[in-house]
């Protein structure tokens, strides 16, 4: 493979392309979400329907909210996963449920379980469907309240393992200028990649921190959390001898982004020179 893991996030259009088309076939289900309570911090002010990335499933994800804004489902990679929400009775995020059911069979049945200190998530628990947990994800904050880290661990027979982190750096403006990612293949921790993160616009960005998920990694759904207010315009990948420059090109719509093309150009390590396709991104809105 010509880059490493920690790029998928990056390239992902071109890794997912096959691995995400044995899903498609997949008859999904989940339960109703609760009622929305009245006043919710994760209500979303823009209603953002459909991410399409040109080459992957479509819609890449997809969301729907109830009438208060509130998002109630979201399906990633055309029913790879399609998750149901459920908040508590202060309108926060509490359980995410991803019920997949393939000729019959239930082939998924996970539930993220968000627990909080200060109105903040710190902790997500993930069960299967026969009710054990198989991961844990811990979410720290620094003294401004910007998410700082990132720490995934599997649990087997009831022990931590390490799995992945993910440490995060901020700009003066707020957005992230940076974050180092971190994995366990042997249980220790390596760095595998850094991203980077170095010129922004002014406008809204939709996205805000969807980027860091890897491939088979369940959709850390943060509604609070704004990694990037703005769209990054140009930013950077490091990993080892491999390094990539990245620049995206956005058409707006009132403001809010409708298309972002994505150009690539490996600058150092294997592939270095050598073309990379560029990518198009679509957002709709209701």
């Amino acid at each position: 493979m010509l880059f490493p893991k920690g790029l998928v996030n990056i390239l992902v259009f071109v890794v997912l392309i096959g691995a995400a088309a044995c899903s498609r076939n997949a008859t999904l289900s989940e339960p109703s979400p609760a009622t929305s309570v009245a006043a919710s911090p994760d209500t979303q002010s823009v209603r953002l329907k459909d991410i399409i990335v040109e080459r992957l499933p479509q819609p890449y994800y997809h969301y729907q909210y109830d009438e208060k804004g509130l998002v109630t489902h979201i399906d990633h990679a055309s029913g790879e996963a399609r998750y149901t929400a459920l908040y508590d009775n202060k309108g926060r995020i509490k359980k995410l449920f991803n019920l997949i059911i393939f000729n019959g069979a239930v082939i998924n049945n996970d539930t993220l379980i968000y627990e909080y200190t200060d109105d903040k998530v710190t902790t997500i628990n993930m069960v299967n469907m026969r009710n054990v947990k198989f991961k844990e994800v811990l979410l720290s904050y620094d003294f401004s309240g910007r998410l700082k880290e990132i720490w995934w661990w599997n649990i087997n027979a009831g022990k931590r393992e390490n799995d992945r982190k993910v440490i995060f750096s901020y700009r003066p403006d707020g957005n992230i200028a940076s974050y180092e990612d971190y994995f366990a293949p042997n249980g220790v921790f390596q760095l595998t990649a850094t991203h980077y993160f170095h010129e922004y616009d002014n406008k809204v960005n939709v996205e805000r921190n969807r980027f860091f998920k890897n491939y088979g990694e369940h959709f850390l759904y943060l509604p609070q959390v704004s990694l990037q207010k703005n769209n990054c315009l140009k930013q950077g990948f490091k990993a080892g001898p491999n390094e990539l420059e990245i620049v995206n090109t956005f058409t707006y719509t009132n403001d809010l982004p409708s298309v972002k093309t994505t150009a690539f150009r490996v600058l150092s390590g294997s592939g270095a020179g050598l073309p990379v396709p560029s990518s198009n991104t679509a957002y709709t809105y209701y």
